[in-house]
């Protein structure tokens, strides 16, 4: 099967189109994320002590759609943007 960019496993999501899934590794906390064309979703959020999860998915369409989530502390915000350009893709910003 076609890989995706590093660090992306490829699954299945029942409708036939592809699939990419990661988990990303953040200073607030681990967040596991599923990629498609059409949809981000979060599979698992799970943020390190003393910081907060939130954020959201934004709709779009087709090539362009995504998810902005980020771990919170008094200290410290860590951010994950991710969605579908051509494939999965996504950014991390670490800021004090």
């Amino acid at each position: 099967s076609p890989t995706a960019t590093p660090g992306w496993v490829r699954v299945g999501d029942g409708w036939g189109s592809p699939s990419y899934r990661r988990t990303f590794r953040l200073v607030g906390g681990t967040v596991t994320v599923v990629v498609s064309r059409g949809a981000v979703r979060v599979v698992e959020a799970r943020p390190a002590p003393g910081f907060r999860f939130g954020g959201g998915v934004a709709g779009g369409s087709g090539e362009q759609h995504g998810g902005r989530l980020e771990f919170a502390s008094p200290r410290h915000v860590s951010r994950l943007l991710v969605g579908w350009r051509e494939g999965p893709y996504a950014e991390i910003t670490e800021s004090a």
